[in-house]
């Protein structure tokens, strides 16, 4: 994805299968679902530290998936602990890539 002349993002084979799936209704959010998926990223979005805006949160159950781009292990580990110290969420599953090092910041 393209924002502004410049990459924010990219769309995998993964994302598209995913949501081909949520549209034949196979995985609908809960209301919870959908809380424990705010919670996170309102937690995310407050952070100054966050290399990335590339996040994707999925919640099935209250289990998390973290799907995005990082630079760091220290970021990583932040944004899994951001997760798992949201109430209610049952378990984190770490999806996060790292971002190649030509196109990190500086």
């Amino acid at each position: 994805m393209v924002q502004d002349g410049a990459l924010v993002g990219i769309v995998s084979r993964s994302n598209l299968l995913r949501g081909l799936a949520t549209r034949g209704g196979e995985r609908k959010s809960s209301a919870s679902d959908r809380s424990l998926k705010d919670a996170i990223l309102e937690t995310v979005r407050q952070q100054d530290w966050v290399s990335h805006g590339t996040l994707n949160v999925i919640v099935t159950d209250g289990v998390v998936e973290m799907w995005g781009w990082i630079e760091s292990e220290q970021e990583r580990r932040a944004l899994l602990l951001i997760a798992e110290a949201v109430d209610g969420v049952k378990g984190v599953e770490d999806h996060l890539g790292f971002v190649p090092r030509y196109l990190q910041s500086d």
